[in-house]
């Protein structure tokens, strides 16, 4: 790693195309594990979490293979990493943060962690407050001024 750049943990979240089959997928956690180690950074786990449906649809898909990794590194290597996921094809959709705490192979990590079954259940925000915009007013007494 370069001298004048700290290496920090980071997290990336890649949802891959629903059509792959298992060797396929796990060929992309191989391959991308691979960009790692070539970028100079350092895998310390890769998980895949398994077909999810999707809230919405992306490139036409419904549901998606959720995959996992944690890796130690440079911007460099995040910023190589979102290039090669730009271009990758079984790549449907990605994100990178880094890490807010230390994060090892024994580390409990997974997609609930990220949002509760409760707040999807009653379609909440993933622990976020939902904001109150008081009642909505009667339907007779909104504009109807589009309408002729």
């Amino acid at each position: 790693m370069s001298e004048n750049q700290a290496a920090r943990t980071y997290e990336s979240t890649v949802i891959l195309s629903p059509t792959l089959d298992d060797a396929g997928i796990e060929q992309h956690v191989e391959m991308v594990k691979s960009w790692i180690v070539a970028s100079e950074g350092e895998v310390v786990r890769a998980d895949v979490w398994g077909r999810r449906r999707l809230a919405y649809r992306i490139d036409g898909h419904r549901e998606g293979v959720y995959t996992f990794f944690v890796f130690n590194g440079t911007v460099t290597v995040v910023t190589e990493l979102a290039r090669r996921y730009e271009i990758e094809e079984g790549v449907i959709r990605y994100l990178t943060v880094r890490a807010d705490q230390p994060i090892d192979e024994t580390t409990e990590i997974g997609l609930k962690d990220y949002m509760d079954s409760d707040d999807r259940r009653r379609g909440g925000r993933g622990g976020f407050p939902r904001r109150d915009r008081g009642p909505r007013p009667p339907r007779d007494d909104r504009r109807d001024d589009h309408r002729d």
